[in-house]
């Protein structure tokens, strides 16, 4: 099967100003390029999955990122409890957005 080739860059774009004082600067040199040399085009994954359906799945190593590996950083002994009741609230949310996505509520015509 013919694919263009892509580049995935696993790391949320938060990470590089949280991480690198530059980060944010970077990323916004490498976009003005892309967009520059027509020859690499930034695509969402949704628009990658949306030319290419069928993938293979790739699950990152949970050693290799975050402080002492393993997601310590996200998820560890003083953060663990609230876990369960962000997907509770996750769930709630979904279920909101469904039951108003047809709203006429002037609030939510401003966005």
């Amino acid at each position: 099967m013919n694919r263009i080739p892509m580049v995935v860059s696993p790391y949320d774009a938060e990470l590089f100003g949280h991480w690198w004082f530059e980060g944010p600067e970077f990323l916004c040199n490498m976009f003005r390029q892309i967009d520059k040399h027509k020859v690499m085009k930034a695509v969402t994954p949704m628009e990658y999955l949306g030319m290419y359906p069928k993938n293979q799945v790739v699950n990152p190593n949970p050693s290799s990122w975050g402080d002492k590996g393993y997601y310590d950083v996200w998820l560890n002994s003083g953060n663990d409890w609230i876990y369960r009741h962000l997907h509770q609230m996750a769930d709630v949310m979904e279920e909101k957005a469904k039951e108003y996505f047809h709203t006429n509520d002037k609030i939510f015509q401003e966005f």
